[in-house]
């Protein structure tokens, strides 16, 4: 009786089971996140991580094992990825593409990281080296999708890049610094960059934030 039951009833998939289903589907399945996955273990480790941190490459080998922490702000439910090193080209490397998917479809992001040290704005409200440093950084790979936007979109089976739908006017962020750090956080100028660029800029202590607030035991 037990064995025709499951014959012709077999068992409701698993969580693991619909991921590993939608992962195999879906573009850059080595870089899908099991986003839900997030623990209090995990995030007292990247606490930990980003207290001791000395430099910005620091917290880019640890988001290289731990991805699941930069995809925690996103709300796409059919997918997300976090790629690292992703090139544009021979000369343009983004620290991390991210991605969403949802009903609406694929939305990609750039990521670069500064140093947890590193300052957000100068006393004149201009942005800091690091800051500006970044924000080239990310205006150069735009230009690179702009020129390249049918490659970059291409399937990888293709000979493409595998970012369905991305945009030449790339949405970014900018991960740099720590809330008790910055002073003034000169909250004016962030809006600003943020409307005129469509670069967002927020402190490591936000991704830190988004991970705990999203924890499953």
């Amino acid at each position: 009786m037990s064995d025709s039951n499951t014959r012709f009833f077999p068992r409701a998939p698993t969580k693991r089971e619909l991921l590993d289903s939608i992962k195999k589907e879906e573009p850059h399945p080595e870089n899908f996140v099991f986003w839900l996955d997030i623990n209090s273990k995990e995030v007292a480790l990247f606490e930990k991580c980003l207290n001791k941190a000395d430099s910005e490459m620091d917290m880019q080998r640890f988001f290289e094992k731990h991805p699941i922490f930069l995809t925690q702000h996103l709300g796409g439910g059919h997918g997300r990825w976090c790629i690292p090193h992703q090139q544009f080209g021979c000369q343009f490397v983004p620290d991390f593409i991210i991605g969403e998917k949802s009903s609406i479809g694929y939305e990609w992001y750039g990521l670069e990281l500064e140093s947890p040290k590193a300052k957000l704005f100068n006393k004149s409200g201009t942005p800091s080296r690091q800051m500006a440093q970044a924000m080239k950084q990310i205006n150069d790979w735009r230009g690179w999708i702009e020129d390249n936007i049918d490659y970059a979109r291409r399937k990888v089976s293709e000979n493409g890049l595998g970012l369905p739908a991305i945009s030449n006017d790339l949405p970014s962020y900018i991960i740099i610094g720590r809330r008790d750090t910055i002073g003034n956080d000169n909250s004016k100028a962030r809006r600003y960059l943020k409307n005129r660029s469509n670069i967002e800029i927020h402190t490591y202590d936000w991704i830190l934030e988004n991970s705990k607030n999203r924890i499953i035991e």
